[in-house]
């Protein structure tokens, strides 16, 4: 399957979805069209644009480029794989970064059941709906997925990530955004340099780290590990863990909220500030309020460690 190079016509560009072959066009505003099959993979790969993907239910990619003129766009279909790359070719000054007519805005239409695989060098990267694994990447804009049923991988080094639902594992990272993600059904991964970390639900074990904010995992369905140099830790057991927890900072509280009947070696110590426990039926006498704090629950089980350097320590009984 040989590449062409081309400037799009009404006429090229009808053909170009009938045969799925590679081009390149090179205008301010670009079309394509793409007939896919089950388990095809769509890869996007561009330079200063921002990229906006719903889905439909037609076998078709839909792809569009409004304000262009600045960018050179190539695609190909091979072996199952749509490729479209985008490069910027404006002056690549500073007032030419920040232009409008610098950034293309790219808007695509995938089928729900769909492989999707982002990278965007200098823009936002949103996603509506999607059944199958979302890879999205961005050097200089935020990450918002509102659904999708599979593995979501996002990373940005400039921006915020939200993901609304995920019915598998979420890894996220940033280095310069908070992540905030609502629901999960598997494994969390989620690191950040400078921003603060909330999940709402998560199905399995998670691991969050910042270095500048607070985490929240309001409900965990599997061990815990969090550490922050600079927020509150705040977090709760939707149940029985089967691995080790650890919660750490050095400039907030720390909180757990754990179930009736949870099983742990709970070690707490707060050097800024006390410990206190809704378990004190579990604690050894003359131990309870100290700095340092060791005692079994419940009968013992996955090792429960919660330290803090800046503020107390509290381990709460989740109410029925």
């Amino acid at each position: 399957m040989n590449s062409s190079f081309y400037r799009p016509t009404t006429t090229s560009l009808a053909l170009l979805a009938a045969l799925a072959f590679a081009g390149t066009a090179h205008a301010k505003d670009v079309q394509r069209s793409f007939s896919v099959e089950p388990g095809d993979t769509v890869v996007v790969d561009v330079e200063r644009a921002e990229i906006n993907v719903t889905s439909w239910e037609r076998s078709e990619v839909d792809f569009s480029a409004e304000g262009a003129e600045q960018h050179v766009f190539e695609s190909s279909q091979r072996e199952g794989v749509v490729t479209i790359r985008g490069k910027h070719e404006g002056g690549g000054g500073w007032f030419d970064w920040f232009s409008s007519s610098s950034q293309a805005e790219i808007n695509m239409k995938v089928p729900y059941r769909q492989e999707l695989n982002l990278v965007t060098r200098g823009g936002n990267i949103e996603l509506d709906r999607l059944q199958g694994e979302f890879t999205a990447r961005t050097s200089g804009g935020d990450i918002d997925a509102e659904e999708v049923d599979g593995p979501v991988d996002v990373r940005t080094s400039g921006g915020t990530i939200k993901v609304e639902k995920a019915s598998g594992s979420v890894d996220a990272a940033t280095s310069g955004g908070s992540i905030q993600l609502d629901a999960v059904g598997g494994e969390v991964s989620a690191k950040t340099s400078g921003g603060r970390i909330r999940i709402g639900e998560a199905g399995s074990a998670v691991v969050a780290t910042t270095s500048g904010g607070s985490i929240e995992v309001e409900s965990a369905g599997g061990a815990v590990q969090a550490r922050t140099s600079g927020g509150s830790v705040e977090v709760g057991f939707a149940g029985q863990p089967s691995g080790n927890s650890e919660l750490r900072t050095s400039g907030g509280n720390v909180t757990v909220y754990l179930p009736d009947g949870f099983k742990a070696d709970v070690s707490a110590s707060a050097f800024g500030g006390g410990v206190s426990s809704d378990f004190s039926e579990e604690i050894p006498e003359n131990s309870h309020g100290r700095g340092n704090l060791d005692f079994v629950l419940n009968g013992g089980g996955p090792g429960l460690v919660l330290k803090t350097s800046g503020g107390s320590v509290r381990i709460r009984r989740i109410e029925d």
